[in-house]
């Protein structure tokens, strides 16, 4: 009979304005792994951020016990509780026998305790069934060894809990599988309940045993995830009537509709609107997967074109290539030899500005809060881009009302007023389409656009791809997967190795 790990009782717990956790009730037992499903403003982040000691609340009031004990300080959380993130495996020039040992071992070792570090490290992996050499180099590791890697320390630390916040970019449906079978083994082993936090419906499909659905801070659903039904069930139930306080239904179904298909005579008289040139392809090759593009291979070297009004979608399971084609494409730095045309003006790296100036704009990580000035309200970054073309006595003088003028579909007028650090992941999703759709570029590149966003936040992406390409501004997503990004993608280009 399977132990009881993890137990909550009757959790009341205010999360946001005007929102509670009320009454949570659950239990969670080892070698199993449950999927929280739910918007983000459901109440389930907020719940992770109590188990992680993330938010400031005396744990002691939770009714939380791990194992056979109740929870009383911040201490016992952080020693029985571990999130997995891909954030963790930073150290990149570690080894993984460092990184799986050094947590409890200080940083002063001699020779004779880096060997005995080392073997620990081989000891644990192997007890685990876990296929990792730990004397290699994290940055030498796949998307799935580096993830091995962080469960192995996970499991080498005593925790109880582990919660797991990854949408597992840049690895294949078969890398996933095979994670999902050594996690639930090893958290069988070594008597672990495991939390799941992820929005694709694909992943935590390969993941999880169960499923709990939180709602407007209520527990609404648990049960088996083979009896959740298909990836459209889901979304329906999900979204529930708080879809509407969103994004309305036409515009959600605008964002889900085919990418319309088009002639040859249509296709070639849209204009090549961008270039990249003399991109270098460190091995890997172009291959067209969805409709005509203009891919040009020059030996090592790459050509790459798009037309106006058209959204293309480049693969690539790679992080470091994606992080390259991200960054060249967008102007933030571009590579020695590389240069980008829009029209007929040529830019080249340190040139970031111009690109901007003329209107090749980008983001990174849609909803993370790299993209916005937290303590400045909304209205004023969506105001940012523009602020060239007013006065500042303009500004000085009227800035409280230049916000008026705004479109108020996307966020609500009441979020106008207030700083960005106040909203949710959907808020700032918004914010930063938004900001740009005001400032009507023709360029616009995305970075794994999807991969913080729950349902809403998915519809809200895809809504705002079509109202760019709709006006003629050339959209470029970068990601790992097609998921969200297929039907409303003009081109696909994968790169492989």
């Amino acid at each position: 009979m399977k132990q009881e790990v993890l137990r909550i009782r009757n959790l009341n717990c205010p999360y946001s304005a005007g929102r509670s956790l009320k009454w949570i009730n659950l239990i969670l037992f080892e070698g199993e792994c449950t999927a929280f499903l739910g918007l983000s403003f459901s109440g389930k982040d907020y719940l992770l951020r109590l188990l992680t000691s993330r938010a400031a609340v005396n744990p002691g009031e939770l009714g939380i016990s791990i194992g056979t004990g109740h929870i009383s300080t911040r201490k016992q959380l952080d020693s029985l509780v571990y999130r997995m993130t891909p954030d963790n495996l930073s150290f990149r020039d570690w080894s993984c026998a460092d990184y799986i040992g050094l947590g409890g071992s200080g940083w002063l070792l001699l020779g004779r305790q880096m060997r005995e570090l080392q073997k620990n490290a081989e000891n644990a992996v192997k007890m685990l069934g876990i296929p990792l050499d730990v004397r290699r180099r994290i940055r030498t590791l796949s998307e799935k060894e580096k993830r091995l890697a962080d469960l192995a320390r996970a499991c080498t630390t005593g925790a109880r809990v582990l919660v797991v916040e990854d949408e597992f970019e840049g690895m294949t449906e078969e890398e996933i599988r095979e994670y999902s079978g050594i996690l639930k083994e090893a958290a069988a082993k070594k008597h672990l309940a495991v939390i799941l936090n992820i929005h694709s419906y694909a992943v935590f499909r390969l993941l999880s045993d169960n499923y709990i659905v939180f709602r407007d801070g209520r527990i609404v659903k648990k049960g088996r995830i083979n009896d959740f039904g298909s990836a459209e069930q889901m979304e329906s139930y999900l979204l529930g009537s708080s879809f509407t306080r969103r994004i309305n239904r036409e515009s959600f179904d605008a964002g889900g509709r085919s990418a319309a298909e088009e002639t040859d005579e249509g296709y070639s008289q849209r204009a090549i609107l961008y270039r990249m040139r003399n991109f270098a392809l460190s091995g890997f090759t172009a291959q067209e997967m969805k409709a005509k593009f203009h891919v040009v291979r020059r030996g090592e070297r790459l050509d790459i074109s798009f037309r106006e009004g058209r959204v293309t979608t480049l693969l690539a399971l790679d992080e470091e290539f994606r992080k390259r084609l991200f960054l060249n494409l967008s102007g933030r730095s571009v590579d020695t030899g590389t240069y980008c045309v829009i029209r007929e003006h040529r830019l080249e790296n340190g040139q970031y500005p111009e690109f901007v100036k003329n209107r090749v704009v980008s983001a990174a990580h849609l909803g993370s809060r790299e993209e916005l000035f937290e303590n400045m309200s909304f209205g004023e970054n969506l105001l940012l881009p523009s602020f060239r073309k007013i006065t500042f006595a303009d500004y000085l003088f009227h800035s409280e009302h230049l916000t008026s003028a705004l479109d108020r579909n996307p966020i609500p007028a009441e979020e106008y007023p207030k700083p960005v650090k106040s909203g949710d992941v959907n808020d700032r999703i918004a914010a930063v389409l938004e900001r740009w759709f005001l400032y009507n570029p023709d360029v616009l590149v995305l970075l794994e656009p999807f991969e913080q966003c729950d349902l809403v936040g998915v519809s809200v992406v895809r809504s705002y791809i079509r109202r760019f390409s709709s006006r003629g501004t050339c959209v470029i997503i970068i990601r790992s997967r097609t998921e969200y990004a297929e039907d409303i993608s003009d081109e696909i280009v994968r790169f492989i190795r």
